[in-house]
């Protein structure tokens, strides 16, 4: 349960990133001004990262279900 709170932990900090970047966004969508390549790579990499993230939880949650039906 350790692992899965650290992962989940972990996807708040790319969210993070996200969201104090979605300022740039917008301005690019109302004024066309560019986001710096810096950002959108950032950006994409986070996104990339919060997918592998989720599966690995679901991955872990998987096991964890199956861990107790075997106690049972």
């Amino acid at each position: 349960m350790d692992e899965i709170n650290e992962l989940k932990g972990q996807i708040l900090e790319h969210k993070a990133y996200l969201y104090e970047t979605d300022w740039v966004v917008s301005r690019f969508a109302e004024t066309d001004e560019a986001i710096p390549e810096g950002i959108k790579l950032k950006r994409a990499e986070c996104r990339v990262k919060i997918d592998e993230l989720r599966a690995s939880i679901k991955v872990l949650e998987s096991q964890l279900v199956d861990a107790e039906n075997v106690q049972l």
